[in-house]
């Protein structure tokens, strides 16, 4: 596994390989697809990583989340908040990042995520697509046989885990404030010139 700052891991107790999904619980964020994709897995071949979860409560019903880590305890934990000072931890040594989200405005832990040079497995919603372009593997958000399909291979391909994720961070490293203020200025030098004319 990657180096980590210990002092961050505080009492996380943290496996050497897992999947981590991180993230308001709520139905938007579609963590029914990747729960019953894991367990699609892990009843046909009986090994895979363990499933971190994180994450709050929101709103809506998430007992098929609690279920499913009561029904495989060694496998499926939910680790409820996790503090902004524990997610570099998180995200340096997970084997791979799901969001499978339905909708999102942005999506900002696949970035992070993607940042650390983690695998990412997103979900092909524009916002995803556009944010993370090149830089994620991306998955139709409701396909249980695709996201089945992709947990195996993070689990079992290396180069193409490592692959996918050196293609993120590059592009990760083009979404800086920096470049943003700069696209935003020539927004307003584009539009002001216009109005000149």
């Amino acid at each position: 596994p990657r180096s980590l700052p210990a002092p961050a891991l505080g009492t996380l107790s943290l496996p050497d390989r897992f999947f981590l999904s991180v993230g308001t619980l709520e139905p938007r964020k579609n963590l029914k697809t990747i729960i019953e994709a894991y367990e699609r897995v892990l009843t046909s071949k009986g090994d895979l990583p363990p499933l971190l979860l994180t994450g709050q409560f929101g709103w809506g019903d998430q007992s098929f989340a609690r279920m499913a880590a009561q029904k495989y305890p060694k496998h499926i934990r939910m680790l409820g908040y996790v503090s902004d000072a524990q997610l570099p931890a998180l995200y340096q040594r997970a084997t791979a990042f799901l969001y499978p989200s339905l909708y999102e405005g942005f999506g900002l832990p696949p970035v992070e995520a993607a940042s650390y040079e983690t695998l990412v497995l997103c979900s092909d919603t524009p916002a995803c697509t556009e944010v993370l372009h090149g830089g994620a593997v991306f998955l139709p958000p409701t396909s249980v046989g695709a996201w089945s399909e992709a947990l195996v291979r993070a689990s079992t391909d290396e180069k193409w885990r490592a692959d996918h994720a050196h293609a993120g961070k590059l592009r990760v490293a083009s979404l800086s404030w920096t470049h943003a203020a700069e696209q935003t200025r020539g927004v307003y030098d584009r539009v002001a010139n216009r109005k000149r004319t």
